[in-house]
């Protein structure tokens, strides 16, 4: 598990070092750690992956970064070739968990350690162990919030189904603010999380004439579009 240890702490410890220059301590039969996050576009996996690679590094051993861009298949596919250059463990943020459920078998069947962020596999999916955080009550705070705020609300709900951390988050909220009839679901927007889709499919609902007043936004990418001229548009 020492692999593992490595991983789990490294957000933790990593302000706890100077901007020492590791590789004068890379170790001569140093470990490789593979790492594959859903995507590079957004700027909380960056941080991960800087944090991640830092603490690595500062043990003596080296880390391999791929970037699937949100694509399951390719994530898989790069998945496997870190496999064959012989990582002894892989950090992974699924873009499509259960599309995953090959490749982490395998992995594991390779005597290679499966540490899974941020959004949480199935249960009959191998992983070492799993880091990520209650994505569903964070849309039951957000939902309580919310109601404290509206009493009626005609709502456009950004959405992002492939990634289940994203699910379970617009879920919580729903839930939430569906007690409250007044709060009416007048339409749902694929955006994958990502501002460069979110930004042109709200436009586009807007230039429709869809009658909204509310927002709801699964992640800050898809909460960062320009001022929208139509006023009544809340980002929440």
């Amino acid at each position: 598990m020492a692999v593992c240890n490595v991983v789990i702490l490294a957000v933790l410890l990593f302000f706890f070092f100077g901007g020492r220059d590791f590789s004068l301590e890379q170790k001569e039969d140093a470990r490789l750690i593979g790492a594959s996050y859903m995507t590079m576009n957004n700027e909380f996996y960056t941080i991960i992956s800087e944090k991640v690679a830092y603490r690595v590094e500062a043990e003596g051993d080296r880390m391999i970064l791929r970037d699937p861009a949100l694509d399951p298949v390719r994530q898989a596919s790069q998945i496997r070739e870190l496999l064959d250059m012989g990582i002894s463990a892989l950090v992974v943020a699924p873009a499509d968990a259960d599309s995953l459920a090959d490749v982490l078998t395998e992995s594991r069947d390779r005597r290679v350690k499966v540490i899974v962020v941020d959004t949480a596999v199935a249960d009959d999916i191998p992983a070492d162990c799993t880091i990520t955080s209650d994505n569903y009550e964070a849309g039951v705070i957000i939902g309580k919030y919310f109601l404290q705020k509206h009493n009626t609300a005609k709502l456009v709900v950004m959405t992002h189904e492939s990634a289940r951390s994203a699910r379970e988050r617009v879920g919580g909220f729903l839930d939430t603010v569906s007690a409250n009839e007044n709060i009416q679901v007048v339409k749902k927007i694929e955006c994958e999380g990502q501002v460069e889709i979110a930004m042109p499919r709200l436009q586009e609902a807007i230039n429709e004439g869809l009658d909204f007043d509310t927002v709801f936004c699964l992640n800050d990418l898809a909460a960062m579009w320009k001022t929208w001229k139509r006023k009544s548009a809340e980002r929440l």
